[in-house]
């Protein structure tokens, strides 16, 4: 059986899992000993544990999850781990989709990723409706992405899930709600009700406040994918999204820009995702505010060492960051560079108008 001790300890870790904190290290030795615990122990053991604390064990200790979730500790736990997917509200199945998303890959994820897509697939949509913009993108974008099979089922009922009332820019959390319904709404198939409302609501000069708010990151995610959604909408008109965007807003972003810019910012993963967002505006024609960039450079590696930080971004991302440091350089990246990035946009599964865009315009750079 299975060591008192350890099962002690591993409960312990759940515990702190379950509350957001990172589990200690195991050890090579106690990951041997507990992967070869007969399942029907580790059986009684789950069911003590909740599958929010699971999905954090598979972000955390992905390797020690591959020694663990062997072919017959899957056969005999699964309908342990149906039964504890079956016991979690919504809001936790969201939080865990989350988490699993973020997870390194291992035979673990990939099984408990499985299990939750069989349970979504369950779900009958035209039954979800939500008075909270978030909750409502949040279960769209859950069974989106984990059950494809439901997508046109989902566009279908976007009206009755979706919050019946014209207030979404109020939602605190708009601007991480809106990302995820940005994409699903290039699809030609989606309500032209609920692509105006959100475009709208998007526009709106109210957001001006949570703009402010969002950090950098947020900032870039959320304009990137409301362009998205613009280009389907616009591509074909001589207005440029910047002029498109309400005056407050385009007064808003540029001043939030410029004044991060010039913090003392030392943190390179912020100072990246700054970049980014320079890059975004660079493109899309919304100038900043004057502002010397001497000190910036002077503080920073060369343009060639900061290119290097592009090779671990994705494909958009690493585009943007690209303008950024061409703007911030006053340099243009040299067409070698833009070759080596231009794979990286097959590494996604989904294409829109404004993607292959992207790709062409980058192709271009990189014949030069």
């Amino acid at each position: 059986g299975v060591d008192s001790s350890i099962l002690s300890q591993l409960r312990t870790v759940l515990t702190l899992l379950s509350t957001f904190l990172s589990p200690a290290t195991f050890s090579q030795r106690m990951a041997q000993s507990i992967s070869a615990a007969p399942p029907l122990e580790w059986q009684h053991f789950i069911l003590r544990s909740d599958f929010t604390s699971i999905c954090y064990f598979l972000h955390w200790q992905a390797s020690f999850a591959d020694l663990l979730f062997t072919l017959d500790f899957r056969k005999i736990c699964r309908p342990t781990f149906m039964n504890l997917i079956s016991q979690t509200n919504y809001e936790s199945l969201i939080k865990c989709g989350g988490i699993l998303r973020r997870a390194p890959d291992s035979i673990g994820k990939q099984y408990v990723m499985q299990l939750l897509s069989k349970h979504l697939a369950a779900i009958e949509v035209d039954s979800l409706s939500y008075n909270s913009l978030g909750e409502a993108t949040a279960m769209i974008s859950l069974i989106w992405e984990y059950v494809p099979a439901q997508r046109p089922a989902l566009l279908e009922s976007l009206p009755a899930i979706l919050p019946a009332q014209d207030n979404w820019h109020q939602d605190e959390n708009f601007l991480q709600a809106a990302r995820p319904l940005f994409l699903i709404l290039t699809n030609p198939a989606a309500p032209q009700d609920i692509v105006r409302r959100l475009v709208h609501a998007s526009n709106n000069a109210a957001i001006a406040t949570l703009i402010t708010r969002a950090s950098t990151l947020d900032l870039f995610l959320y304009y990137w994918n409301f362009y998205t959604l613009w280009y389907q909408l616009h591509s074909q008109t001589d207005q440029p999204f910047a002029e498109f965007l309400d005056d407050t807003i385009q007064e808003t972003v540029t001043k939030e820009t410029t004044r991060r810019f010039l913090l003392d910012e030392r943190d390179i993963d912020n100072i990246d995702n700054l970049i980014m967002l320079i890059g975004f505006l660079y493109f899309i024609r919304l100038a900043l505010e004057p502002i010397d960039k001497n000190l910036w450079r002077m503080n920073l590696p060369p343009m060639g060492e900061m290119i290097k930080h592009a090779s671990h971004k994705t494909f958009i991302p690493a585009v943007f960051f690209l303008f950024g440091l061409e703007w911030l350089y006053d340099r243009h990246i040299w067409q070698n560079v833009w070759d080596w990035v231009l794979p990286k946009a097959d590494e996604y599964t989904n294409s829109t108008a404004v993607l292959d865009y992207m790709h062409r315009l980058v192709s271009d750079r990189a014949k030069r």
